[in-house]
């Protein structure tokens, strides 16, 4: 069996690398547009997921698309 070395971070960790606030974490979080899990009440994001998004919102933008929303 293969394990799947993904790295899961905090919504705090992604709000202190985006810089963004505590409340658009969690509107990005329950987006769906990002790999999460919940382990009781704690709430942890994919952190290749989260690279991933980040990377199509760039590429998204060169294009000449939308900001993230």
């Amino acid at each position: 069996m293969t394990m799947n070395k993904t790295r899961w971070i905090t919504v705090e960790e992604m709000r202190d690398r985006l810089s963004i606030s505590k409340t658009k974490a969690y509107q990005i979080a329950s987006s769906r547009a990002i790999e999460t899990v919940k382990f009781g009440r704690c709430l942890r994001i994919s952190e290749d997921s989260l690279t991933h998004w980040l990377e199509s919102l760039r590429d998204s933008k060169a294009k000449g698309g939308d900001d993230m929303r």
